[in-house]
């Protein structure tokens, strides 16, 4: 979440961005995103110091066009006293062309970083006000290739809590987008009852 903060602080200012109909309050209530982003990063810090991705947040400084600069840190609170505490790099990424930079050393000749691309369209949808979907439930959801849902596509799965698009419905299916990890894009069908539409709450927290 960005937060403002008063005195010691840097005040969070944003420039206008690739996407004008993008707002402060956009960005804060896509935060949940950003921080999947660069947790799932191959930072050096991050895997040396073998953090707990959970506890990653990344706290937007600036926004300059389609470039976010963000503070990386790992406790749950950061204190007043000790503002500094859990941090671990500066970050740049640019939501559109979906690059991470690690910044912290050298802005001017920046480490390109590797994430779970899953991730950087879901925060884009996001961003533009795009309706999120969630794939809900507890077990595997089985892809298929008709809407009757009669031919599954052998070996092509979503666990839960991965996140599609939804192209159209039709009687109890959904024709869906999924990003695999791989990097795959698929699309194919699925139980609708197996999609949950997220609530601004739900994406913000």
């Amino acid at each position: 979440m960005i937060k403002f903060k008063a005195l010691s602080f840097v005040l969070l200012t944003y420039s206008i961005s690739a996407f004008s109909s993008v707002t402060n309050d956009d960005f804060d209530r896509c935060s949940q995103f950003l921080d999947k982003i660069v947790a799932s990063s191959n930072a050096t810090l991050i895997k040396e110091l073998k953090v707990d991705r959970s506890l990653i947040k990344a706290d937007i400084d600036s926004v300059n066009g389609n470039d976010i600069n963000a503070k990386v840190q790992f406790n749950k609170m950061q204190s007043t006293d000790t503002p500094g505490e859990g941090f671990l790099l500066w970050v740049k990424y640019d939501y559109i062309k979906f690059n991470l930079e690690d910044v912290t050393i050298d802005p001017d000749n920046p480490e390109k970083l590797k994430f779970d691309n899953r991730y950087a369209s879901v925060y884009l949808n996001c961003l533009n006000k795009k309706v999120i979907y969630r794939v809900n439930g507890v077990s595997r959801l089985q892809f298929y290739k008709d809407n009757k849902l009669s031919i599954p596509e052998a070996g092509v799965f979503i666990l839960p809590g991965e996140y599609v698009e939804v192209e159209r419905s039709s009687r109890g299916a959904s024709y869906v987008k999924y990003q695999a990890k791989d990097g795959a894009v698929y699309y194919l069908w699925v139980d609708s009852s197996r999609i949950q539409k997220l609530t601004p709450s739900e994406i913000k927290n």
